[in-house]
This record gives C-alpha cells, structure tokens and sequence, in this order.
C-alpha cells in the first residue's frame, strides 16, 4: 500500500480506538450516576435534578459519535 493510505489508516484507527475508550468510561460513569440517583431517592429520600440531564447525555453522546466513524 501506499504510505498516504498507512498513514490514514493508522489515524483512523487511532482515533476510532480514542472515541471507544472514551464512550466506555462514559458509559461506566452513567451506571455509577445512576445508581447514585437510587440510593439518593430510596435510601434517603432526596431527588438530584442533575442525574437524568447527564445520563442522557452520556448515554446519547456515544452512539453518536460511532455512527460519525462509519
């Protein structure tokens, strides 16, 4: 192959494995703010307004950035 295709390849394929490793921690962060969201309402009584807002958006943001690497 050429050395311009490599080279596009390899960025790629860095940038595909950067997104992923940041979709799963967001992914992960949105299972520990959700289950924080449930021992705030059912142990203590006490709604967050701020869980649902960022849930939402980990969980949207991910997805959609895969579909921009396809």
């Amino acid at each position: 192959m050429a050395p311009k295709i490599q080279t596009y390849i390899r960025t790629m394929d860095a940038v595909s494995e950067t997104t992923g490793t940041i979709a799963a921690w967001m992914f992960f962060t949105t299972g520990i703010i959700v289950s924080f969201e449930v021992f705030m309402r059912y142990m203590l009584n006490s709604l967050t307004i701020w869980v649902d807002e960022m849930s939402r958006f980990f969980r949207s943001g991910p997805p959609i950035w895969r579909l921009a690497m396809c």
